[in-house]
């Protein structure tokens, strides 16, 4: 286990940070939005999904407000029920 951190421990890091500068992994992005890691990366790969930020040429994220945006604007009123 070592230095790892768990997902908890690191979102209540970032939690304590200033929102702007949270950036998750795919992994968290995609346990946020509610689905699966291969999901999250076949929108990213079919240009649907959030903004990635390139951290380093092998590493990537996604900036917490960035997801939060991409969510809302995926956000629809169900339909009217008919009467």
């Amino acid at each position: 286990m070592g230095h790892m951190l768990s997902i908890e421990a690191r979102n209540e890091r970032r939690a304590a940070a200033n929102s702007s500068s949270i950036v998750h992994s795919y992994r968290e992005a995609a346990a946020i939005a509610g689905f699966g890691l291969r999901t999250l990366e076949r929108l990213l790969a079919d240009g649907d999904g959030p903004a990635v930020i390139m951290l380093s040429p092998r590493r990537r994220g996604i900036a917490d407000a960035a997801l939060r945006a991409w969510l809302q604007a995926r956000t629809r009123k169900p339909p009217s029920a008919v009467a």
